[in-house]
């Protein structure tokens, strides 16, 4: 049953059994008319709630007044709703606060474990990230970062005297963690995206890079190279010298490094003399094997174990710290002696550029080189034409036989 209060408009009901400070605990409701008179009733709540019929009747104070101004809430429904909007507004500033104040180290750790998981190349990111990037960046807000700062740190790297390439590598890494963010969301609950905006990477002129190796070893270097490979590493496994072995398969198939790690023997067809190439970086692929390979091949079948055709010390993984070995091994030879020039210092890689020279010297056509090299476009091969024995000057001087009719046109036409 309600009850009136000394407050119009203001009634109250008291629970049966229910009681605060020793009296009934009471229910209060407010009535009120509209401004088409359209007469109203909503409860407030109860007193053991902190309820009042003061404070009932200051509540229907302002309605009435918010009707009669036209403006505010009319109801006690909509001041809910304007609460709830109101609360949920802080809510949305406070996640972009906290979205607005992560910083680049917090986002290059998420990129890691995300990388840990869907990248191969993942331990390259992670040394980049805390060489280069977390020293200079870290404690910035990612959303702070502008290309004014990445143009900053790439004209520090260049000045730390870091090679193109790797100044490459890592600007192209900061680009990655900011894609891997825009489409990453904050957390579980909250679906906006750790960065909105425009990558600032993309501004950012990349440094130009001419990396192409213009040396390549000679057949007295190749002996060397060779010779001094059966002693690398110093403790051989099973008797093999399995770095020499490596070296003669990228120079006399042109393989990477990559494609040597991940070969098995599965993939080695001693009847057909070729390796098929699984996963390689231009695609699948076959390796043709010329008399050295098949021998050496035959050699190692010998003593093989399933799996890897070149497995490393640890749990018969893949073959680490091919690079580092032949830097060691050209140290030893003194081969990158008083050679300031990257493009001449000469690397592991150099095997597979000797591979692709030596066949342009015997006259190997260049659109064969580009098969045998594996590579995706001619543009790749085309460093080496320049290498065919005779090609540029016989073609110009073709141009005065045609002239003096000394050698007919083809096809009987000019």
């Amino acid at each position: 049953m309600w009850s009136r209060t000394n407050y119009p408009g203001v009634r109250y009901r008291e629970h049966t059994t229910r009681r605060k400070a020793g009296k009934p605990d009471r229910y209060f409701a407010i009535r009120y008319y509209d401004a088409q008179g359209k007469r109203h009733e909503e409860g407030l709540g109860w007193s053991s709630e902190g309820w009042t019929a003061e404070q009932a009747s200051k509540v229907l104070g302002d309605i009435r007044t918010n009707i009669r101004l036209g403006s505010g809430p009319a109801s006690l429904a909509d001041k809910r709703k304007l609460k709830e909007q109101a609360q949920r507004e802080q809510a949305a500033r406070e996640t972009l606060d906290r979205i607005a104040d992560i910083t680049v180290a917090e986002t290059a750790a998420r990129f890691l474990s995300w990388a840990r998981v869907n990248k191969r190349s993942w331990r390259a990111d992670e040394s980049r990230i805390e060489g280069h990037i977390i020293p200079p960046l870290g404690h910035f807000p990612l959303r702070s970062l502008g290309s004014a700062r990445i143009e900053n740190l790439k004209t520090s790297l260049m000045g730390q005297g870091l090679a193109i390439a790797t100044v490459r590598h890592i600007l192209g890494l900061i680009r990655r963690i900011f894609n891997y963010a825009t489409k990453t969301p904050y957390s579980e609950e909250i679906d906006t995206p750790i960065f909105d905006g425009r990558n600032p990477c993309a501004a950012v002129q990349m440094p130009r890079q001419d990396n192409n190796r213009l040396r390549f070893f000679s057949y007295e270097d190749v002996g060397r190279i060779l010779e001094q490979a059966k002693e690398f590493p110093k403790q051989r496994r099973k008797g093999r010298p399995d770095f020499h072995d490596i070296c003669l398969l990228s120079l006399m198939t042109g393989m990477r490094k990559g494609e040597i790690q991940a070969l098995e023997w599965a993939d080695v067809d001693m009847v057909h003399g070729v390796l098929r190439i699984r996963d390689a970086k231009a695609g699948d692929g076959i390796a043709h094997m010329n008399s050295d390979v098949l021998a050496m091949m035959e050699l190692r079948k010998t003593v093989a174990e399933p799996g890897l055709v070149f497995k490393g010390a640890i749990r018969g993984g893949k073959v680490r710290n091919i690079s580092n070995t032949f830097a060691a091994l050209a140290d030893d030879l003194k081969l990158n002696d008083g050679v300031s020039d990257p493009r001449q210092r000469v690397c592991f890689h150099t095997l597979r550029h000797t591979f692709a020279s030596w066949l342009a010297l015997q006259g190997t056509d260049i659109y064969r080189i580009k098969e045998l090299m594996r590579h995706k476009t001619i543009t790749q091969t085309m460093r080496y034409a320049h290498l065919i024995p005779g090609a540029t000057k016989d073609a110009v001087e073709g141009l005065a036989r045609l002239r003096t009719g000394s050698s007919p046109p083809a096809n009987g036409c000019l």
